[in-house]
């Protein structure tokens, strides 16, 4: 079974290389995937795929 990395949005921006706002920014308009934790109104978390997907697709998507 293959492991599955989440993120914080810290630790995706330093994954790919961009500021924290840059990434708040691309999960805004929906360019990366994420999932929210808890029942109300937890923290975002990224999945490593979600990461994959958008470095493959490319920044200007």
């Amino acid at each position: 079974m293959e492991s599955c990395s989440i993120f914080t949005i810290p630790e995706a921006a330093a994954q790919l290389r961009f500021s924290t706002n840059t990434v708040r920014k691309l999960l805004q308009e929906g360019r990366i995937k994420r999932a929210r934790t808890g029942q109300y109104g937890g923290k975002w978390r990224i999945l490593q795929k979600a990461l994959d997907d958008f470095a493959a697709a490319g920044v200007d998507q």
